[in-house]
């Protein structure tokens, strides 16, 4: 846990932990462990609230979680 008050720096660290998870996540799609990658997709989003990957990617890989196809990539 990053312990200042200097705003940039705890929104910079949170991005980068949020890039993270995103990278992880993709491995883990591509390998199709979708719910691994849901969960790390989820802490992308704890790091970084709104991440734009972290939200499409949740979204794209719903028809899987119900047992549907393989979630379709863009």
């Amino acid at each position: 846990m990053i312990k200042t008050k200097e705003p940039d720096v705890v929104q910079k660290a949170g991005r980068f932990r949020a890039e993270a998870h995103n990278v992880i996540a993709a491995s883990l799609v591509n390998q199709e462990k979708y719910e691994e990658a849901r969960q790390q997709l989820e802490q992308a989003l704890e790091a970084e609230p709104g991440n734009a990957y972290a939200t499409q990617t949740l979204e794209q890989l719903k028809p899987a979680a119900n047992g549907g196809a393989a979630a379709q990539k863009k």
